[in-house]
């Protein structure tokens, strides 16, 4: 099958169609309460692009990762439709598209076969692992970062076959891009080094040194993660760290080739030591298929270089097993680039075939094309899972069971809803088995919502009592304190919780509050003036500034306060009255 101008046309038809009809139904869904209630519809940085927010995305973390440029696209979306979640979902869809035919793209320049190329980008496009890549919103780092990688992999192969220096950093400067969307990328320089040896190039110190503008930013990035990974990195072993590596490799390589049971969440309940059958397992699997790779090299670099390009594409997930308080196999969107180095393998055996004759590549097609076909429908099954918040996380413990998490986070969804007796029931479930003290501060917080303030600080004082170091209890028993009127008692919780998280912006924000209640003047303008430094675009800190301003006569403050908290929010109607009096009164 030659290549042509109007092949590529029919290949972004035909990619853009097989795409609607797996994932459109994702353009209906709603925001999940995971990840995307901070990234998006709470966060008031991507309400606006002006020199402030995009200075705000490029020198924080979100609060784990550095992907600036991810916030950017959202930035993008809410000029778009505001926060219509349609809008998001069709953005993801769109880099997924893409980066499904930049899959094929890079899977014809190794192989040379436009028809298996093609095949593969659609099996790639439907395959239900990616599911959760394009039908999360705040998978958008995932989608976009990857759509650099592969660009700038390709760039790579160019300048390898046409040595065009400006090719070469065009390459450098797409994965430059790639890093400020997610970190993960950060791979792509073994995996180039990888392509060399697949091609019997030479790993010599030219081959190296061509790597340098690789490394140097993979490098430094790397370095940036770490800071937003400490936390995480911190709770396990190194021995665990290990021995979950296996764990997480074949549990990714088994739901490639077996898709079945996805989940948001995949709960490890056993210990993570080698006394566990399933880590065991896993660790006899991963050395077997290392071993048959070795042992192919006898005849071909193909399977080597395609299972090398799944490990070490994979190896920055490694050490986010553990969240929060459960442990966790692995995640769908981890296999969104590894897989690319399995579908090679893929690819390896059907040019094989297609060597044999006519009809062997005939059935190699037909069996590739059937897959892709029962892969979309289950996809489109799957994406169904991600309607809302409610349907997530049921879909999790169907599935799942044990998942402590997904249980504690449907009673989070009910109680959004307002179904606080729905979500009870799913919080005393939970604390029947293990009492977490985030379960416990939710648990308050329905109960105060049905007016059992007792109920109420009861848990909030028993998860502190479980853990004293967890700031949302204090947080919210100053929240109670504070409306039952006792304000000395409140800022004091409210200190104590931002003690314990220094970038706890609710938690200043209540105190400066209660401060003004209690006209502590100089006291709510210095906690405002912090909450400030730690987020400029916290709103209602200029405006509660501009309001101390008022009280202490200091009409021209106030009158810059209000004009700020208008400039980051336009419709806001308190600033508007308030700016209008603070004028009148000049």
């Amino acid at each position: 099958m030659p290549f042509s101008n109007r092949t590529a046309a029919l290949c972004v038809a035909l990619f853009a169609a097989c795409a609607l009809l797996t994932f459109g139904g994702i353009l209906k869904n709603a925001f999940v309460t995971l990840d995307d209630n901070y990234l998006i519809y709470e966060n008031p940085v991507i309400t606006r692009i002006t020199p402030g927010t995009i200075k705000h995305v490029f020198t924080t973390f979100d609060p784990e990762l550095y992907d600036p440029l991810t916030f950017i696209t959202y930035q993008i979306d809410y000029q778009i439709g505001g926060l219509n979640p349609a809008v998001y979902h069709a953005q993801n869809l769109a880099w997924h598209t893409i980066n499904a035919l930049l899959v094929a793209w890079v899977l014809w320049e190794l192989f040379g076969n436009v028809a298996i190329a093609i095949l593969l980008g659609l099996l790639y496009l439907a395959h239900p692992l990616n599911t959760e890549a394009v039908a999360w919103a705040a998978a958008r780092k995932d989608v976009l970062s990857t759509f650099f990688f592969l660009s700038s992999l390709l760039a790579y192969i160019r300048y390898r076959a046409t040595s065009v220096t400006r090719t070469y950093w065009v390459s450098v400067g797409l994965f430059f891009l790639g890093l400020l969307s997610k970190v993960s990328v950060v791979t792509l320089p073994i995996a180039l080094l990888l392509i060399d040896w697949r091609e019997g190039r030479r790993i010599d110190r030219d081959s190296m040194q061509e790597k340098v503008a690789y490394v140097i930013p993979a490098v430094v990035f790397g370095i940036i993660a770490l800071f937003g990974k400490t936390n995480a990195l911190a709770v396990t072993t190194l021995a665990q760290k290990i021995l979950m590596a296996f764990m997480t490799t074949w549990f990714t390589f088994l739901s490639f080739l077996v898709p079945t049971k996805l989940s948001i969440l995949y709960p490890f309940t056993g210990a993570v030591s080698l006394a566990s059958p399933h880590i065991l397992t896993a660790i006899v699997a991963v050395c077997i298929l290392v071993t048959l790779a070795l042992v192919s090299l006898r005849r071909t670099r193909e399977i080597a270089f395609g299972l090398g390009f799944f490990l070490v594409t994979l190896a920055p997930v490694f050490v986010n097993f553990a969240k929060g308080n459960e442990i966790y196999m692995g995640s769908d969107r981890y296999g969104y680039i590894p897989m690319i180095g399995l579908l090679s393998i893929i690819a390896y055996v059907l040019v094989q075939t297609a060597q044999r004759g006519r009809t062997w590549m005939f059935a190699g097609n037909v069996v590739m094309g059937i897959l892709a076909v029962v892969g979309a429908v289950a996809a489109s099954v799957q994406a169904a899972t991600w309607r809302d918040s409610e349907t997530l996380f049921s879909n999790v413990l169907v599935n799942y069971p044990n998942s402590l998490t997904a249980r504690n986070n449907l009673g989070m969804a009910y109680l959004a809803q307002g179904k606080s007796d729905k979500a009870l029931a799913e919080f005393n479930a939970l604390l029947e088995k293990k009492e977490w003290p985030i379960t416990l501060v939710n648990r308050g917080l329905t109960k105060f919502r049905q007016g059992d303030n007792a109920g109420a600080i009861a848990d909030y004082t028993r998860a502190m009592e479980l853990d004293p170091m967890f700031y949302d209890s204090y947080y919210e028993l100053g929240n109670i304190a504070y409306r039952s009127g006792n304000l000395t008692s409140a800022i004091d919780l409210y200190k104590k919780a931002h003690a314990l998280k220094p970038q706890y912006t609710n938690a200043l924000n209540n105190l400066g509050a209660a401060q003004i209640q209690m006209q502590q003047w100089n006291e709510a303008a210095q906690t405002f003036r912090d909450l400030i430094a730690l987020n400029p675009l916290f709103v209602e800190a200029y405006y509660n500034l501009a309001v101390i301003d008022e009280q202490t006569g200091n009409k021209q403050e106030a009158i810059g306060m209000y004009t700020q908290a208008l400039r980051l929010n336009p419709n806001d109607a308190d600033a508007t009255k308030g700016l209008a009096r603070a004028r009148l009164m000049r």
